[in-house]
């Protein structure tokens, strides 16, 4: 799995679980398409630490 395969799907999981987080679907393509995995992932809004963790190591 690709490391923005990952991101995406961390994405649509953050959004099923924390309905006040700023990132649609949209928000997130759109981030994307400007910056680095790494920094997608810096700017998320708190991660669950597991699944994270995770996604910072093949990412990086």
């Amino acid at each position: 799995m690709s490391p923005t395969t990952t991101l995406t799907v961390l994405a649509q999981k953050a959004k099923l679980t924390d309905s006040n987080s700023p990132l649609s679907p949209s928000f997130v393509r759109e981030k994307k398409k400007k910056t680095s995995g790494q920094l997608i992932i810096r700017s998320f809004p708190p991660p669950p630490p597991k699944a994270y963790a995770r996604v910072t190591r093949i990412a990086a």
